[in-house]
């Protein structure tokens, strides 16, 4: 027992030395925990309160965002695709120098041309142009002189044998040096060229680099498209015609020469319709004459003491005489004719306008046919009469087209007999028009004349 004793102090003894050791005992022990404790709070404090029930919670959570974001960089990858280089920042470089390339071969080689070359109306007209190379915005020679081409736009064809040097002497598609970075030639144009759009193109080298530029030019034989060489010709003979006209035209009466013709043809309306009546009456003297001529006298006449009476006699024969002549003055207005449309126009005695008669008979001598456009888009027009309503018995026909700004009146001996089935007073006068844009037109139509039964 003593000896169990014995070791069991010796043991105690050796356990109380372990326990109360600096390095492994509970002081130890405690100063760790207290350091530890420092650590943990700083953990806690960084880990804060988990957003779900844990923090194993949260970092579910991060794992689904995690996985989304995994796919959206996978389908990047995917739609990126590989580099062609070690990176795609390097690709990006290889692009960018490429442009700049671009950028700087656009920027430094330029053409100068006028972009509208005007045919000559004979022989040949130069046009100047000018290729301009720069480096850092001053000219700088190109390797070498380029070479030009000037080609049709739409068919192709080769025109550069058009092409020649500054000196206008030699044909060249490759223009000399003009000064530092220019090079300066000519387009020789000559008056037969098609009309069309062609391609001026140059093309340099520089530091061993392509340099190109192309521009369109436009040949015609004006500035304006629709004017021709022929044109120019027809305004250079209406030119010398107005300079003749002009004197001989004079001053107008009014304030235009179309307003004294206005006024002239009023007046001629008004005296056309006076010669209808003085004529009316010299036919009718004229148709009395015999009567002067074949009065013998009463019993007993005298030439000598008598010859007054005897005149006075024939005087109260004529006066009692009834001339059954009368002048028709007839006019009437179209209706809306549209443009290639065709009007039979009836004049008759139930539509007399503007105090006029009417045509007042079956049978007349017919004086005077006028048409003239009242109003509408009509050009040209033709003119007709027939004696029918069917348009099928024609007594006159004008003959040519008539322009509007002259008018149709015509004076004319016609003796006129209506022929529908039952013969009434009407004249037909087919209006047809024949020139003009889109529109309805309507015109006044008049006949004059006497009538005769």
């Amino acid at each position: 027992v003593k000896t169990v004793s014995d070791a069991a102090a010796a043991d105690a003894a050796a356990i109380k030395l372990v326990v109360e050791d600096v390095a492994i005992g509970n002081s130890a022990i405690v100063d760790e925990i207290n350091a530890n404790e420092t650590k943990i709070d700083a953990v806690d404090t960084k880990l804060g309160e988990p957003a779900g029930a844990d923090v194993s919670a949260d970092i579910a959570a991060l794992k689904v965002v995690a996985d989304a974001v995994e796919t959206d960089t996978q389908a990047i990858q995917t739609t990126i695709g590989s580099p062609a280089n070690a990176t795609v920042s390097q690709d990006v470089a290889d692009i960018k120098a490429v442009v700049d390339s671009i950028n700087e071969g656009q920027g430094t080689f330029m053409i100068s041309i006028k972009r509208t070359l005007e045919l000559p109306t004979t022989g040949d007209k130069w046009y100047p142009f000018q290729i301009l190379c720069r480096d850092s915005n001053v000219p700088t020679d190109l390797d070498a002189n380029p070479t030009l081409t000037l080609i049709d736009a739409s068919a192709g064809t080769d025109y550069s044998s058009l092409l020649y040097d500054s000196d206008k002497i030699t044909q060249t598609a490759t223009p000399s040096k003009d000064s530092d970075g220019v090079y300066k030639g000519f387009i020789k144009l000559p008056s037969t060229q098609s009309r069309e759009a062609l391609t001026f193109t140059a093309i340099g080298l520089y530091n061993t680099a392509d340099r190109y530029q192309a521009v369109q030019v436009e040949v015609q034989e004006y500035t304006e498209d629709s004017f021709r060489v022929t044109d120019r010709s027809t305004l250079d003979a209406v030119l010398v015609d107005t300079a003749d006209m002009q004197p001989k035209l004079g001053t107008p009466a009014n304030v235009s020469i179309s307003q004294d013709i206005a006024d002239v043809a009023t007046d001629v309306t008004a005296l056309d319709a006076k010669v209808v009546v003085v004529d009316n009456v010299v036919d009718g003297l004229a148709t009395n004459m015999d009567l002067i001529k074949n009065i013998v006298g009463t019993t007993g006449f005298d030439r000598t003491t008598d010859s007054l009476e005897a005149l006075g006699n024939v005087l109260q024969i004529i006066a009692s005489k009834s001339f059954s002549s009368k002048a028709i003055i007839a006019s009437k207005n179209t209706g809306n004719i549209a443009n290639g449309g065709t009007e039979l126009v009836a004049l008759g005695a139930a539509t007399p306008t503007n105090g006029r008669t009417g045509f007042t008979s079956v049978k007349a001598n017919i004086k005077r046919i006028s048409v003239s456009l009242v109003s509408g888009p009509a050009t040209k027009f033709t003119v007709k009469g027939f004696r029918d309503s069917a348009g099928t018995d024609e007594f006159y026909d004008h003959g040519r087209e008539v322009r509007v700004a002259v008018g149709q009146n015509s004076s004319v001996d016609i003796i006129f007999d209506n022929t529908d089935g039952t013969p009434v007073s009407i004249c037909y006068i087919e209006v047809t028009i024949t020139g003009g844009t889109v529109g309805d037109s309507v015109f006044k139509v008049e006949v004059d004349g006497i009538e005769l039964d």
